[in-house]
Formats: structure tokens, sequence, C-alpha cells
């Protein structure tokens, strides 16, 4: 993957010096990469200081991280790259080994197609945000193994998951836009889980390598008003798209008896109304 790998960022309401912050971290990997892109699905401070250090690409309006993050793919693809990682602003690398030890799953796995590392919470790293996910069929909710417990013996094995995180992937990029990249309908939420789908249907797999390289800096499982009605509408979405007769009945009996369940994850009384308003198919309260 000589000179051959990029890296893309989809911004918003993020400040030059977060996004500077973490490009010039991820120059410090001992794999080095070439063009890097910023989607700015908000105005930037200073467009010519992050042009700088990466391309900048700016929608006319909040493409969300679907969106976002297709436009850098096909950028990236034109550019020549081969492989794209996508990362989130609200991360610490935990390795200088990360870009190079996620290359290495490429090689070991030629169906491999999306690769995330195991992620820990930050501060505390001895905790788990991410190690590996799935949906539980038919009701859709997103189930990810191990959240806030302790990180018990990682493996450092390449492991197959039902789906990457976007918070940090590294994908090829020839198979993702044949793809179509993710369905931009869905915004944000979900997106990784169809998108994964979508590949293992063509035999193309999604691994993590069972190793915090990397840490989130999002402490919790609230969702604020926006999150919870896209976890709610997406969720609801997919069930109809992808589950039929029986499944599709009783997946939705599912998610309304799972919904004051999911509410208590509602960080807010509007937050919860959003919810409602997802999973009912409706537009976001007040929009």
């Amino acid at each position: 993957m000589a000179n051959s790998l990029a890296i893309g960022i989809v911004a918003y309401n993020n400040t030059n010096e977060e996004i500077t912050s973490v490009l010039e971290r991820w120059r410090q990997q001992s794999r080095s990469f070439g063009q890097a892109f910023v989607v700015a699905n908000s105005p930037l401070e200073d467009l010519a200081a992050i042009e700088q250090v990466a391309t900048v690409l700016q929608p006319d309006s909040n493409l969300g991280f679907a969106a976002g993050a297709n436009l850098i793919g096909r950028s990236a693809m034109l550019a020549g790259a081969t492989h794209l990682l996508l990362t989130n602003l609200d991360v610490e690398i935990l390795s200088p080994l990360l870009l190079e030890k996620l290359e290495t799953v490429f090689n070991a796995q030629p169906d491999a197609t999306f690769v995330s590392p195991a992620i820990a919470l930050w501060p505390d790293t001895s905790l788990v945000w991410y190690r590996g996910a799935h949906i539980a069929r038919p009701i859709w909710v997103s189930r990810h193994p191990g959240i806030n417990r302790r990180f018990e013996s990682p493996s450092g094995q390449i492991l197959p998951t039902g789906y990457f995180s976007g918070c940090c992937v590294l994908m090829d990029l020839t198979r993702f836009n044949e793809l179509g990249g993710f369905d931009e309908s869905l915004f944000m939420y979900y997106d990784e889980a169809e998108l994964a789908l979508r590949a293992a249907a063509r035999g193309w797999r999604s691994y993590f390598l069972d190793e915090p390289l990397l840490a989130h800096e999002k402490p919790g499982r609230k969702f604020t008003a926006n999150e919870s009605y896209w976890h709610a509408r997406n969720s609801a979405i997919l069930l109809k798209r992808f589950e039929h007769g029986p499944a599709r009945f009783f997946g939705q009996i599912g998610q309304w008896l799972m919904a004051p369940v999911q509410m208590t994850r509602c960080d807010s009384h509007t937050a919860r109304a959003a919810y409602l308003a997802g999973i009912r198919g409706r537009p976001f309260p007040g929009a």
C-alpha cells in the first residue's frame, strides 16, 4: 500500500486546533500516509490554516457523517489512494503502530474490506469502548460486547465482526466505492452496520484487531436529542428494509417493547421525545 493510504475526517463544529492536532498525531505514525481530506460540515474558523495540512471539501450544507464520508471516499480514490482511514476527531491514539497493524489485516485476510482496532474509553483506557459489534435481529438493536467493562486479556488476534467502528476504520476504497459507500439517507448511526451487511453479501468481511490501539473521548452512553432521533429512526428503517414476514412483525413489536429501556439512555425529555419521533418515522421535533 506504499503511498496509497489516505486519511479522512468528517468535521462538524470543530475548531482549527482540534483538526490540526489530530492530523499531526496521525502524522507521527510509523506508517506514513499520503493525502488527508477534511469535510467541513460547518464553516471553519480559518480555512487557509487547515488547507496547509489537508484537502478541504466544503459542501453547501451539513451532509452528516454518511454523505461526508462518501465524499471523502470518492475524492481519495480520484487522488490515487487504494485505502482510506476514516477517523473521528474525539480520539486519542495509543500506539504509533496503529496504521501499520491495521494494514497487516488486509495482508492476512484477502476478504478484509473494513478493519477497526479495539477501542478503549478515554481517559480510563482500561475500559472497553469497542471490541467488535453486531446487530441483534430482527429488532435491529446494536450490541457492543464488553462496553464499559475492563479490557480482559486482549488477544491481538484478527477477529471477524458484524460491523466496524466509524470512529476509526481502515477500508478498501475500491470495494467501498463499488458498494456505493454509506447509505446517505441514514445521515449518521447504523450506517456502518448497514454497509457492513451489504459488503458481507458479496463475501467482503469486517474485522477488528483485538488490541486497544485507540481511545474514544465519549464517556457513558447517554444520547442527545439528535443522537436519540437518528438511532431510533435508522433502526426502524433498517428493520423494515432487511426483515420480512414474521421477522418484521416480531421485530417491530420488539423495538416498541425495548423503547422504554432504550430511552433510559436519552439525556433529557427533549431527547426522549426525539427518540419517539424517530421510531415512529416522523420528522425531528421542531424541524
